[in-house]
């Protein structure tokens, strides 16, 4: 098969079986640019080294059995990318490490500087500096540095989402900061759902008692140059602020200013939103960020043990990294608790403290150590249905209940990422998973007491018997 035909299979393959926000940012412009049959190597090229580390980190394996089944022959992938194409290429971020943690360093002679932001709504301690990059958030880092670096230009609009305390916020603030820096002739605005909202809310009460119009609210957000608004899910069901949202936000879009967004979930999953605002931010670039893994627990709490210089033994920030893995808030306070216990009572802050301290939050070692299988298992056997059928297509009622019971205990307990789950649930997509983890939250949360009892059951099943 000629290369140019084989990899347009393969990347056809790769578009409906793998999450469209990766293969939309680092597939387009790879190609086979060799195949060599005397040293059984397939050369890939990629058009920058970003594409190269991601693609060759995260989808080897898939390409190879790709290329095996459609060849039958097994080739040692290699990649490359164009160094040329690259360096041509501003609105893509260069890295020079892409290990499992990375904390990026600015090399300028503005490193040191800060912007006078008293207006902007930013806040001059989050900076891309300071921010721990891992598989959890890099491809959200990746977006946010490229339009940082060229605003208005590349993923516009952008909308990372992701549950409470995971970088949100901070990634948002890290774009204003570092344009605000280094391009001062732009103007920045920062806010939230809610500070839009309350806004809107207080000029249309002074319309009301002032008689005043609603232009000086509408001229605060159309003249920016980029507008970061975070938490946007606030907006959602109340009419009139979402017109105000529309409306502004088009203006923005239709003049090429830069608009970065935030949300607890995905906007296809935020209820009440208007189709025409969901469709908008569909039109660029979504990305989310997960739990971190252990590892970057661990470089978060270090590098905050640095900033703050304190004085706190490897181990025992081990211990908090290992044993706290809800969010990086509650990661960074329980962190702190420590230090605050161990420095009032005058003792040392070492394993013992933290286990002390931290006694109500730890999660048992046999609830982080239980197989995902073994989740499935349980929740088959108590609803009497086969795996298969968890795993499968059908609708029923009497499998569907099941399945998102999966879902809710394998990112409960197992604490995996939404893509994981998806591909041990027969390749869902995030978004799925996402509804079916919430929908059994909220039934929980709206006191469904034999759902309660059911998962209460299947838990003690799975602890029992492993």
């Amino acid at each position: 098969m000629e290369k140019e035909k084989l990899w347009k299979s393969i990347l056809g393959e790769l578009e409906i079986t793998i999450s469209a926000t990766y293969y939309n940012t680092f597939f387009p412009g790879t190609k086979i640019e060799e195949i060599n049959n005397t040293e059984n190597t397939i050369l890939i090229k990629c058009p920058s080294n970003t594409s190269k580390e991601i693609i060759g980190g995260k989808f080897k394996n898939r390409i190879q059995e790709l290329i095996t089944n459609r060849t039958g022959k097994n080739y040692n992938i290699l990649f490359d990318f164009d160094k040329r194409e690259e360096n041509n290429n501003l609105e893509k971020p260069l890295f020079k490490n892409f290990n499992n943690v990375i904390i990026e360093k600015e090399k300028s002679n503005t490193e040191n500087k800060v912007a006078d932001n008293s207006k902007s709504g930013l806040v001059n301690d989050y900076t891309f500096e300071n921010f721990i990059i891992g598989p959890n958030n890099r491809l959200a880092y990746t977006v946010a540095k490229a339009i940082a670096d060229n605003p208005g230009k590349a993923y516009n609009p952008f909308l990372i989402y992701s549950g409470v305390g995971l970088g949100k916020t901070h990634l948002l603030q890290a774009i204003g900061n570092q344009i605000a820096l280094k391009r001062p002739n732009l103007k920045v605005l920062y806010c939230t759902g809610q500070e839009f909202l309350n806004e809107l809310m207080d000029h249309l009460q002074d319309r009301r008692n002032k008689g005043g119009t609603i232009r000086d609210f509408k001229n605060k957000f159309i003249n920016n140059d980029v507008w970061l608004i975070d938490d946007v899910q606030v907006i959602a069901g109340r009419e009139a602020t979402q017109e105000e949202f529309f409306f502004a936000f088009n203006q923005l879009y239709l003049n090429k200013k830069q608009i970065v967004l935030s949300s607890d979930r995905h906007p296809s999953e935020i209820a009440k939103l208007q189709d025409r605002i969901s469709s908008r931010f569909s039109m660029g670039m979504i990305a989310d960020i997960q739990m971190p893994d252990v590892d970057i627990r661990t470089a978060i709490l270090r590098s905050k043990k640095e900033q703050m210089h304190l004085y706190i033994d490897n181990e025992t920030i081990d211990f908090i990294a290992e044993n706290i893995s809800t969010n990086i808030r509650e990661l960074e306070g329980a962190f702190i608790q420590v230090i605050t216990y161990a420095n009032t009572l005058g003792v040392k802050a070492n394993i013992e403290t933290a286990r002390l301290v931290l006694s109500n939050s730890i999660v048992t070692r046999e609830e982080k150590n239980i197989r995902p299988t073994k989740v499935i298992q349980e929740i088959s056997k108590f609803y009497g249905i086969e795996i298969r059928e968890i795993k499968g297509t059908r609708r029923n009622k009497e499998i569907v209940l099941p399945r998102q019971v999966a879902m809710f205990l394998l990112k409960e307990i197992n604490q995996l990422s939404l893509m994981s789950i998806g591909e041990i649930l027969g390749g869902r997509d995030h978004t799925t998973i996402i509804h079916g983890a919430d929908k059994i939250k909220k039934e929980l949360d709206n006191g469904n007491f034999k759902l309660k009892k059911e998962i209460s059951t299947i838990k003690e099943n799975i602890l029992d018997k492993y």
